[in-house]
């Protein structure tokens, strides 16, 4: 594995009315003039090659600037969940991306195996450009399994993980130095008890979403989730 992308944990604080002990989530700093370079350039090239659907949920076509760096954001949190992943669960556990997009109904974008046992994970991102205590414990959500115009409907995945870059999508360059934050989600079955369905303000769309964020599962929680899913341990 190439260099490590430094990170750092974060405790954010929510109303005890959403969530009682702080909320942890996970802080990637990137330099991509400098040591980060590589990781960046990927992140662009996967972007740039992705043959997904240029729609929005309600079938309008997307912003070529806004649709390029949404692209960005997915690939750059799959790279680097890959390899946060890989060193919090250790050797004993393969975690692996697919990075060839062959459509979204047979599109996985993270496994994580142990022996012969794997957990899909969907890792779905936003640019809120919000303070990050009303980002996580009041306005945004984790977003579950969807149905849109053009998506009639997605394979289950055992856990959806939430992304941000908490910068205004037009103002954001990955040629920049900029911050993306894993800041946990859900394992599927949560859904079923704290979730409810919305369309996100989008015409013919239909979502499974927590919200607010800190009503899920943080980074520290995922982490012990996946962990206990494959191994059948105790938490």
């Amino acid at each position: 594995m190439s260099e490590d992308i430094p990170f750092t944990w974060y405790r954010v604080s929510c109303p005890k009315s959403v969530r009682q002990t702080p909320f942890r989530i996970v802080g990637f700093q990137l330099d991509p003039k400098d040591a980060h370079h590589d990781v960046v350039q990927k992140a662009i090239r996967a972007a740039a090659r992705q043959g997904g659907i240029p729609l929005a949920p309600d079938g309008s076509v997307r912003n070529p600037d806004q649709l390029f760096k949404t692209r960005y954001l997915g690939a750059l949190s799959e790279i680097l969940l890959v390899r946060f992943l890989q060193r919090q669960l250790g050797e004993e556990f393969r975690v692996a991306r697919d990075d060839h997009f062959r459509g979204y109904e047979n599109h996985t974008d993270i496994t994580v195996r142990w022996n012969d046992r794997v957990v899909t994970l969907e890792v779905r991102g936003s640019f809120p450009y919000r303070p990050l205590q009303r980002v996580l414990c009041e306005l945004f959500d984790v977003i579950g399994p969807y149905a849109t115009t053009y998506k009639p409907g997605e394979p289950s995945r055992d856990f959806y993980l939430r992304t941000l870059i908490n910068e205004k999508v037009d103002d954001f360059s990955p040629n920049r130095p900029h911050r993306l934050y894993f800041v946990g989600g859900a394992e599927a079955a949560l859904f079923g008890d704290e979730g409810g369905r919305t369309d996100l303000k989008q015409a013919g769309a239909e979502y499974l979403t927590i919200k607010p964020i800190a009503k899920a599962r943080d980074a520290a929680e995922i982490l012990g989730l996946i962990r206990q899913s494959l191994k059948g341990e105790k938490r």
